[in-house]
């Protein structure tokens, strides 16, 4: 029988695989498919590097999609620590919004107190307060 881990990320994925489709235009999937797509890519990235590799990568949108979906499955605590995360990039976009070009040159601008902040908040998601699995397969009938 098939984890519930292994079912959500199956399921999830074929909404990343839908985006890839459509060349990556959320603007072309459905709610639903961007609430997922997202999710995925931001348990993915979140795991593998942490809520700058997943902002890096993907940007505002993902980050708007995947906060939408967390609050409608009630991942709350999941929620706020990216909610904080991205505060503190969100800061550092305030202090250097002149030298930006992308979202990449971000990291290259973050002081030492924020990079802890963000590690620390890296390993408490990592800790996974909501089980984002169960969760997103009970709301979304998966």
């Amino acid at each position: 029988m098939e984890d519930a881990n292994s079912k959500w990320f199956d399921f999830s994925l074929k909404a990343v695989d839908r985006l890839n489709s459509m060349d990556g235009d959320w603007q072309r999937l459905s709610g639903v498919e961007q609430e997922l797509a997202a999710l995925w890519k931001l348990e993915a990235d979140m795991n593998n590097g942490g809520f700058v590799q997943f902002f890096c990568n993907w940007g505002f949108d993902c980050y708007q999609f995947s906060r939408r979906a967390l609050n409608n499955i009630q991942a709350y605590d999941a929620l706020k620590i990216i909610e904080k995360e991205f505060a503190i990039i969100d800061a550092v976009f305030a202090r250097y919004k002149n030298e930006l070009k992308e979202y990449w040159d971000i990291p290259r601008y973050l002081e030492e107190g924020e990079i802890e902040e963000l590690n620390r908040l890296d390993e408490e998601f990592w800790g996974y307060p909501d089980d984002i699995s169960q969760l997103g397969l009970g709301f979304y009938k998966a």
